[in-house]
């Protein structure tokens, strides 16, 4: 048996103690198309995805990491998800939803608060608490 009061255990953080970071789940949306390719609108609006994700992760964006969820056997789960620095849950709900797959209702988004331990992602953007 182990003893839980060991000094060897850290304590648990509190709430309080943690960073708030948003994570933008994907779903399909009500005009979600999975056609092929070489479909010139949706490979356009995927490239505009693409596009506007990967400016948001390497340029001043709010976005740490995103892309693609492999979930192919479980039709219910995300495709896709993005993790937002943003001040508030209603901020990140604004960032997640001017993602032109979004707009189009080729995706759509849920964004839910995640608490992570301090200073995990650094502090290089001024966005997050």
């Amino acid at each position: 048996m182990t003893d839980l009061s060991s000094p060897a255990q850290p304590p648990l953080p509190r709430p309080e103690d943690l960073e708030t970071f948003y994570v933008s789940f994907l779903f399909p949306g009500p005009d979600y198309s999975d056609g092929p390719m070489d479909d010139e609108a949706l490979r356009t609006l995927l490239q505009m995805h693409v596009s506007h994700v990967w400016s948001s992760q390497h340029g001043d964006g709010p976005a740490i990491a995103g892309g693609p969820l492999v979930a192919d056997e479980e039709p219910e789960l995300p495709v896709g998800m993005s993790i937002l620095r943003a001040n508030s849950l209603a901020e990140a709900r604004h960032l997640a939803g001017i993602d032109p797959a979004v707009v189009t209702g080729h995706f759509r988004s849920i964004v839910v608060p995640w608490l992570v331990a301090p200073n995990r992602f650094g502090s290089r953007r001024p966005f997050g608490n």
